[in-house]
């Protein structure tokens, strides 16, 4: 995996040579993510993940794994609990209805539209069936994303949600 990472260009050299000198943990301790998500059942592991992903960017995997390191965040468990709910749920609906959709994902981002901290995380049905985040990593059109910003503008300006507009005559 390094070697093929380097030979995309996604790692320098000396990030490089650091990994392939730094040793593989045997298991024989846990990572702190590890540890929490026995603490708590399992919930938000989408979310230790992307966290644990951006720590290693930012400050290296070895300083990450060797830790000191304190990290605060936003992440409100009780929320992600309920996001987690909330997601299986809709799913569990649809696959009712849809013996075709049995294999169906959802995702998730709870987020504070003022400080844009992210406080839940769900990127899919089950992290330890596919750890994939499709909250995060996913690559997708905007498409009904900008409904809200369109419709939030249009109740600024007092449309009511029923009103009709007719199209413009086009010359």
């Amino acid at each position: 995996v390094l070697a093929l990472m380097r030979y995309q260009g996604r790692t320098a050299a000396a990030d490089f040579q650091a990994a392939v000198a730094t040793a593989v943990p045997d298991g024989s301790h846990k990572s702190a993510s590890a540890g929490m998500s026995a603490a708590n059942g399992g919930i938000g592991l989408y979310f230790q993940e992307e966290l644990r992903r951006q720590l290693f960017q930012m400050f290296g995997a070895d300083r990450v794994l060797r830790g000191g390191l304190r990290v605060y965040s936003p992440y409100d468990p009780d929320l992600q609990v309920e996001a987690e709910r909330a997601i299986a749920r809709r799913i569990e609906q649809i696959a009712t209805a849809r013996t075709a959709a049995r294999a169906l994902q959802g995702s998730l981002v709870a987020m504070s539209p003022e400080s844009g901290d992210v406080y839940a995380i769900v990127g899919g049905r089950d992290f330890r069936e596919s750890s994939f985040n499709r909250a995060i990593q996913a690559r997708r059109q905007a498409g009904s994303a900008f409904k809200p910003i369109i419709y939030a503008a249009a109740l600024e300006r007092g449309f009511a949600p029923g009103t009709l507009l007719r199209e413009l005559d086009r010359p």
